[in-house]
């Protein structure tokens, strides 16, 4: 599955408000510059996590596993944070790793995606960034929670929409979470933790 047709797959799930925005996402990848050869990979701890996430998101789709197994040696895992309201395990257990951005193997300036991991029992505190921001969710069943809203259990095929500027935390039980961000907007701004 491309990543295209996983954003955009789901979208009954969003407010026709939300539409616009994954359109945007969605043109971006879309038209993103691929490159002619995948960077050098950088592992991090987390990266521990990933045959386990990899294998989890076949249930959801197995072409889609089998991309991820692909590039899996060529993904340059990072985390945001250095510091933060978060658990000594935390920078262990997060990564990120981009595919389509300014900064991902594929090139687009407008719009940012990529693969996220959290492993099982963390909490990635309420935080908000300028951008925009789509999850998909690939593997693992992570509790969610958009502003001071209550906790909502998610599972592998939800498509999350979070508006600019808008709080938002999740939080993972026994399983590691592995889910796909789409950022629109103000893509250049970093998060903080709120």
């Amino acid at each position: 599955m491309r990543i295209d047709n996983l954003l955009a797959f789901r979208r009954d799930q969003l407010s026709d408000d939300s539409q616009s925005p994954l359109d945007c996402v969605l043109d971006g990848v879309r038209t993103a510059e691929l490159p002619s050869q995948w960077p050098s990979a950088k592992r991090r701890s987390v990266c521990r996590l990933l045959p386990e996430v990899f294998s989890s998101a076949a249930d959801l789709d197995r072409q889609l596993s089998q991309y991820l197994q692909l590039v899996d040696n060529s993904l340059y895992w990072r985390r945001r944070y250095d510091t933060g309201p978060v658990s000594e395990s935390f920078f262990d257990n997060f990564g990120l790793a981009t595919l389509v951005g300014p900064d991902g193997p594929a090139v687009k300036a407008t719009v940012k995606v990529g693969l996220m991991i959290l492993g099982p029992g963390e909490l990635y505190p309420n935080h908000a960034h300028p951008a925009g921001e789509f999850y998909a969710i690939l593997a693992g069943f992570p509790d969610w929670r958009i502003g001071d809203g209550p906790w909502h259990l998610r599972q592998p095929g939800d498509l999350i929409h979070h508006k600019p500027d808008v709080p938002h935390a999740t939080r993972t039980r026994d399983s590691a979470l592995l889910a796909l961000y789409a950022w629109y907007g103000a893509i250049h701004e970093p998060p903080r933790f709120v």
